[in-house]
C-alpha cells in the first residue's frame, strides 16, 4: 500500500495550466554574424547549413555574388552584399578557400523561390527561441542573451535584387 505522502509526491497539486493559463510557443531561430553584424531568421526559412565548400568565382566580377558552387546537382549562388568575401578571394586567389576553412565559415542556404536557392556566409552560427511577439514585431532588432541581432530576410538584405 502507497502512503499518503507518497501519494502527495506524485499529485499534482495544482493544475498549472489553468493557473498560468496554456503554455506560449516560442519560434525558433538561427543567429549568426556576417561581417560585423550580428543577425537573428526564422529556421523555416533556412533550407540547410552547410561547411563552406570550394567556391567557383565568376569570370567578371559581379556585385554582391561571390560565385557558385555545386550542391548535390544544383549550382547554387554565394551572395556577399558587403563584399567582404570578394576582397578576401581577390587578395588570394588560389588560397581563398582554405582562408575561408581558417574562418570557419557556413553557408546558410535559403530557397527564396521555387527553384531558386541561394546561399548566405556566415560564421558563429547557433539556435535561439524567441517569442511569437517579437519574431513578428516591427522592431527591427531582436535581443538573444542581451546582444541585439538584427531581423534578417535575405531579399531585404540584397536590396531585392538577387542576382
Amino acid at each position: 500500500m502507497v502512503s499518503a505522502s507518497l501519494k502527495e509526491l506524485f499529485t499534482p497539486a495544482h493544475n498549472t495550466e489553468e493557473e498560468f493559463g496554456e503554455a506560449e510557443e516560442s519560434v525558433i531561430g538561427l543567429y549568426f554574424k556576417y561581417g560585423n553584424k550580428s543577425y537573428c531568421t526564422s529556421i523555416n526559412d533556412v533550407k540547410e547549413i552547410i561547411d563552406f565548400p570550394q567556391v567557383i568565382p565568376f569570370p567578371v566580377a559581379t556585385e554582391k555574388t561571390l560565385g557558385v558552387f555545386n550542391l548535390r546537382g544544383n549550382i547554387i549562388p554565394v551572395m556577399d552584399p558587403e563584399g567582404h568575401l570578394i576582397k578576401i578571394q581577390e587578395l588570394h586567389r588560389s588560397k581563398a578557400g582554405a582562408v575561408f576553412a581558417r574562418m570557419k565559415l557556413r553557408l546558410i542556404v535559403f530557397e527564396i523561390a521555387p527553384e531558386m536557392t541561394v546561399a548566405f556566409p556566415a560564421f558563429e552560427v547557433g539556435k535561439c527561441e524567441v517569442s511569437p511577439e517579437e519574431a513578428e514585431s516591427e522592431v527591427s532588432f531582436i535581443r538573444i542573451n542581451g546582444v541585439p541581432h538584427e531581423k534578417f530576410d535575405i531579399r531585404s538584405v540584397m536590396g531585392g535584387n538577387i542576382l
